[in-house]
């Protein structure tokens, strides 16, 4: 016998949806930086590769856009009839879930894990609640047009490149949003912008839904390729920060200062520059367009003003007195609450009780909504998935950090880390605790955080990634620089015996 070194086959990656032999497979010695690269195993491959997945992701990009531009909401206030529009563009994406392996890819993570838990709470607390009946319509209507947000997204899209598909479709989403307000708005006493029609009509809901997608909005002007897109995108994020302005609602004010601050802390310190001073312009800009009680009442914050508006503080004193039934029903009730959509109705009756008119409001605080009306394990699981979401946003932006080819990821990622923390001040003002926000945000956060596995402790798959430098949050285009394969030294090599 005799004794010869064989050099180890280099280690190749392949491109999303490539296999050996097929075109994108990348030379032997070159390791990948693409953005879009996946790990090449044969159930990630056949999962891209699935017709029946790819139509029913077409269909749910058309659904992300119809349920955050509320285009089917406007369609039936405008021809006074409901054309169906959520079971057309949802039923091919609930059959793709179903038959192509939705459910393997939806439980990737915990935060599916926690939302599903969230979920088994409202049941268990609508079983027991003051008014079963109306806790029923809730839960049901939720889990069956909102809560399935996080199924469709989450185990539907794969791979980057499909992310990357559903932001755009969001981003739409908020410039169709924008048009609605422009042509379909109302001004009511004090001067507030409001919608004419939608679940989100309210001043401050409808600025609450513009919050959670603008930094989505940048995202896509920071990502246009068409620079006319680029402009259009631009000009919709300052026209959205007069729109939430002009709605004077206190929340939603203090969530864009969050948002803001947020984009300016991970930015690079040339894009922070620039953002302070364009992020001021507008700002400055959308001030100085509304009427001055409505900019008076986003500063009444305190009766000692002599400036503040009377109905404001009215407001908050309201606001104050749910609060703090809230908080007691939250004590009294711990484990399952008074039941889903029965604050209002408890709190009322209540009332009576201590001598006191009752309100008959919800309570305005997305937080204590669930709390109070599903109990103590509900929101421990709501903001387990919140907390979920936000670490698999910062695993995966460790993962990207180092290439820089990469930018496009980097960005969105910020970008949707501050419309979390943006929307989760917001809705401390607002009743949105029912809604499919936070589901379908959930969900693309987990597809997106499947698309780079390696940044996931025990969940396999590698993808090279190996540049010096680390940048900063958002960053700007960058010279890609790509790590040449270390060469192993002659005792390294395996030794093969013929």
């Amino acid at each position: 016998t005799a004794t010869y070194k064989r050099a180890p086959a280099p280690r190749v990656s392949y491109s999303e949806g490539t296999m050996p032999g097929q075109p994108g497979l990348q030379q032997p010695g070159v390791l990948s930086h693409h953005p879009a690269t996946m790990p090449a195993t044969s159930t990630e491959v056949a999962d891209l590769n699935n017709s029946f997945r790819k139509i029913s992701f077409k269909f749910l990009v058309v659904l992300v856009f119809i349920r955050f531009s509320m285009l089917h909401q406007l369609l039936t206030y405008k021809l006074g009839i409901n054309l169906y529009l959520l079971y057309i563009f949802g039923l091919p994406p609930v059959l793709g879930f179903l038959f192509t392996g939705g459910f393997r890819r939806a439980f990737r993570f915990r935060v599916t894990t926690y939302w599903v838990l969230f979920a088994a709470c409202l049941l268990c607390s609508c079983m027991f609640s003051t008014w079963r009946g109306g806790s029923a319509a809730v839960v049901i209507t939720y889990l069956r047009t909102d809560f399935l947000m996080l199924f469709l997204i989450g185990g539907i899209a794969v791979g980057w490149k499909e992310c990357r598909t559903l932001m755009m479709s969001i981003a739409l989403g908020c410039l169709a949003t924008e048009v609605w307000v422009k042509f379909f708005r109302e001004i009511d006493m004090q001067g507030r912008t409001s919608l004419a029609f939608g679940t989100v009509a309210n001043s401050n809901d409808y600025a609450a839904h513009l919050i959670l997608i603008i930094p989505l909005l940048l995202w896509a002007a920071m990502s246009a390729k068409v620079f006319l897109f680029r402009v259009v995108a631009l000009l919709g994020v300052a026209y959205s920060y007069y729109l939430i302005v002009a709605s004077a609602s206190r929340g939603a004010f203090i969530a864009l200062i969050v948002m803001l601050v947020c984009l300016l802390v991970m930015a690079t310190s040339r894009q922070r520059m620039i953002g302070l001073f364009v992020g001021a312009a507008m700002l400055m800009a959308a001030i100085a367009m509304v009427p001055a009680q409505t900019f008076q009442r986003i500063l009444s914050f305190s009766e000692e003003s002599a400036d503040s508006s009377r109905e404001a503080m009215e407001s908050s004193r309201i606001r104050k007195e749910l609060l703090q039934d809230s908080i007691w029903l939250s004590v009294t009730h711990p484990l399952l609450g008074v039941g889903p959509g029965q604050f209002g109705v408890v709190e009322g009756r209540s009332a009576k009780f201590v001598g006191r008119v009752g309100l008959y409001y919800e309570a305005h605080n997305s937080f204590m909504t669930v709390a109070s009306e599903c109990g103590t394990p509900a929101l421990i699981f709501y903001l387990s998935g919140i907390v979920s979401s936000f670490l698999l946003l910062n695993r995966v932006f460790r993962t990207v950090a180092s290439d820089l080819s990469s930018t496009e990821i980097r960005n969105g990622i910020v970008c949707m880390k501050a419309a979390l923390l943006a929307y989760c001040t917001a809705i401390m003002f607002v009743n949105f605790a029912y809604f499919y926000y936070l589901p379908a945000f959930a969900g693309l956060i987990a597809a997106l955080a499947a698309s780079f596995p390696e940044s996931i402790p025990g969940f396999g798959g590698v993808r090279a990634s190996q540049v010096a430098e680390k940048p900063s949050g958002l960053a700007g285009p960058a010279r890609r620089s790509v790590a040449k394969p270390r060469a192993l030294g002659p005792s390294q090599w395996p030794k093969v015996r013929i």
